[in-house]
């Protein structure tokens, strides 16, 4: 995992349909499935201290996405970390444009003025389809990427 700044996407599996309060947004309700997060690292210890703290279920709530992942219905089943020419809204255009939907207006997009939100539905079977039509997508535009398996040797790079 790089340890420099950068953009990712955390593709997260809920178990089980999920109420939880969220900062900010107040309750939010999302469905069983598979959900893309697409944020960004720019402090110390970039990359791979971000995606560290996600993975982990004891931290401290500080953004939306802490509050979806610390809850044990929550899995992150794979990381995309996407080389840093292109933006958070690109990646939500992808994603958007793959077929993901927003549950939550808002979520992780308050920096974001283009993206309506930086959660996005997969579905409830079968969402790695959208987040390799979104990749396929980035490709087109030039925009190099790795996923990685946060509990295994898995790796597809694109670099």
């Amino acid at each position: 995992m790089p340890r420099g700044a950068g953009r990712y996407v955390l593709v997260l599996r809920l178990s089980a349909d999920v109420r939880l309060r969220v900062g900010s947004l107040g309750e939010v309700e999302l469905r069983r499935g598979l959900y893309a997060y697409v944020g960004s690292a720019t402090g110390p210890g970039g990359l791979e201290r971000r995606v560290r703290r996600h993975i982990s279920k004891a931290k401290r709530l500080r953004w939306h996405i802490d509050y979806l992942t610390s809850r044990p219905e929550c899995a992150v089943e794979g990381v995309v970390l996407v080389s840093s020419e292109a933006q958070e809204a690109d990646i939500v255009w992808a994603l958007e444009r793959a077929g993901a939907s927003h549950p939550v207006e808002g979520f992780g997009s308050s920096d974001d003025p283009r993206s309506r939100s930086h959660l996005l539905y997969l579905g409830p079977d079968g969402g790695w389809r959208v987040v390799f039509r979104a990749l396929s997508e980035l490709r087109r535009l030039g925009v190099r990427y790795r996923v990685v398996s946060p509990c295994g040797p898995f790796e597809l790079s694109d670099t």
